[in-house]
């Protein structure tokens, strides 16, 4: 019984520490890029809303797929200061499948930003990278806003 319970901590500290390690790979890759991909099967929008004098609410949203997309995963990363986890979905949690004709028909993304400066699209850059597969055959699209 002691074999079987130190057999799955270490399968479940081994499992998150992966996960850790996607997560920190993925962000990495977003520190370099600096345009969008082109011809992305779908549709990204971010926009911003104040909470409260402190809290700014970002929100990406994916959806309008052109045509049925598979084990998605996903992060938006964006430029100011932050101590929270980015907004992530297929890398700590299940990948996701979006159906062209299927609900649900996209993907959200939420995250939070401590700050009292007025957040906009023009002081604030916003990453996205989204890997999924079409057909089983794996790709990889990056969004990119500008200040």
């Amino acid at each position: 019984m002691k074999k079987i319970i130190i057999f799955l901590t270490i399968l479940l500290f081994t499992g998150c520490n992966s996960n850790y390690k996607t997560y920190n790979n993925y962000k990495k890759e977003l520190e370099n890029i600096k345009e969008s991909t082109k011809n992305i099967p779908f549709n990204i929008k971010i926009k911003n809303d104040r909470l409260s004098d402190n809290i700014i609410r970002y929100q990406m949203e994916l959806d309008n797929v052109k045509q049925d997309i598979t084990s998605v995963s996903a992060i938006i990363v964006h430029d100011k200061k932050t101590n929270d986890i980015f907004p992530t979905i297929g890398i700590f949690d299940e990948k996701i499948n979006i159906y062209k004709n299927k609900k649900p028909k996209g993907l959200y993304l939420v995250g939070y930003i401590d700050s009292k400066e007025e957040i906009n699209n023009k002081n604030i850059e916003y990453k996205v990278l989204i890997k999924y597969k079409i057909n089983n055959k794996s790709y990889k699209v990056y969004y990119v806003t500008k200040k």
